[in-house]
């Protein structure tokens, strides 16, 4: 029972440091010292903890309902990492052969 108590102490604790430096970032956005949040870190950081809640709450839950199906979870991510290079460069050599600003005028000129 003790260890529960703590590890419940540690998840909260946890939480408590997450919502902190999401604050903390929120205000020097705001005052115009947030250039540390433009930093790979905190991008990696980021994108860890969404990936972990994710796949605490939903891979899990959706492997435990649908079997082999979650494999979805995980291969549509992948394929769009792989293939976003391609695209992206694409769109850059449409963008400054068409002198396209804005992706509105991408869309339109298709």
């Amino acid at each position: 029972m003790a260890i529960l108590n703590v590890l419940v102490l540690v998840c909260l604790l946890y939480v408590v440091f997450l919502f902190a430096v999401a604050f903390g970032a929120d205000r020097a956005a705001r005052r115009g010292r947030g250039k540390w949040l433009r930093s790979p870190y905190v991008y990696t950081l980021s994108l860890s903890i969404y990936c972990t809640a994710w796949t605490f709450y939903g891979a899990v839950g959706f492997a435990a309902r649908a079997g082999l199906e979650y494999v979805t979870i995980y291969l549509g991510p992948t394929l769009v990492m792989i293939g976003w290079w391609w695209t992206l460069r694409k769109m850059v050599r449409v963008g400054r052969s068409q002198r396209i600003t804005s992706i509105a005028d991408l869309i339109s000129s298709r």
